[in-house]
Order: C-alpha cells, then structure tokens, then sequence
C-alpha cells in the first residue's frame, strides 16, 4: 500500500503505514491578507501528487497540533475529493483527530464527508494506535461518488463578499493555476 500522508506533525502512533510520501504542512506559512489555504493546499497535492498513484491518503483533521478547532483536514478532502486533475477522487481517506467524530460533525458544517463511504476516523492519542495496513481499503465505485456529491454540503465561505457562486469561484481558480 502506498499512501500520502498530508502532515508532518502526526504522532508515532500511527504504525505499519507501508509506503508513505508526506505533504509538510507547517500553520506558520499562513501570511499575508491575499493567503488563500485552497490554493496553497490544491498546488501543494497537484506538485507532490504529479503523475503518482496513492491507494489511500492520511490526513490530520486539525493540521495545526495547537487549534483544535481548525479543521483545515476536511478542506483537503474536499480538495481532493473535488478536483479530477489530481485524480484521485475516489481514494479513500484516513482522518486522524483528537477529537471524537461526534464532536468534530457538531463543530463544523464541512464535516459530513466524513460520513461519506471512503472516509475513516481515528482518535488519536497517547494510548491508541492506528494499523492503517489492517483497513480493508478500496476506492469509491462511481454510484458511491455520486452518493458523495448528493450528500455533501459545502457551505459559501464567511467573507464571500462576490456575485459569483462557490463553484464558480473554485472554477475560476482551478482555470487560472
């Protein structure tokens, strides 16, 4: 199994990853008013994803070890779940938290991916491991995606301050990168 690992602040805990390839992601980089986390995180999966092919992707929910409540996990999935260039939309998606999925789904819209076939939540702490290689992983059949697409909900930013759509937005910046 190959797998990208989208983090590397993530705890020894995880064991018997297999073949894993990691995406740095440091909260600190976040500068300037123009930072757009979207585009920085759809340029970084395209540059180290290129042409490779991953049977699963590990993904911290919270990429800042300090905010609990950032969430900035479920944006990648989103990205990666949404954007067929990097073909990967079917892959399945391992999460890793430090909070339990019932808290995570109250405390953000964005959450109900996780609820999607193809996702896998873990809790993460001192005293627990993750055997990723013992999931039985598979990739998204195209009926489950279309399940994907008419489940989830994902909701106009806070400061939309624009006349064009969500979608429209993200077209535009997937057409201009």
């Amino acid at each position: 199994m190959r797998y990208l690992v989208i983090n590397n602040n993530l705890p020894d805990v995880i064991v018997k990853k297999g073949d894993t390839d990691s995406i740095p992601f440091d909260p600190q980089r976040i500068v300037g008013e123009n930072y757009n986390f979207e585009v920085d995180i759809y340029q970084s999966l395209k540059q180290i994803i290129g042409e490779d092919k991953y049977d699963a992707f590990i993904v911290s929910v919270n990429l800042d070890k300090n905010n609990n409540l950032e969430f900035d996990g479920l944006d990648i999935a989103y990205t990666l779940r949404l954007s067929p260039e990097l073909r990967h939309q079917h892959t399945p998606i391992i999460f890793l938290g430090s909070l339990n999925l019932e808290q995570v789904i109250r405390l953000n819209k964005k959450a109900d991916i996780l609820l999607t076939k193809g996702m896998f939540y873990f809790i993460l702490s001192s005293e627990s491991s993750a055997y990723i290689d013992d999931l039985k992983l598979t990739d998204l059949t195209p009926e489950e995606y279309i399940e994907f697409i008419d489940r989830i909900n994902v909701p106009a930013p806070g400061n939309y301050q624009t006349h064009h759509s969500v979608a429209n937005e993200w077209a535009l910046i997937r057409y201009f990168l």
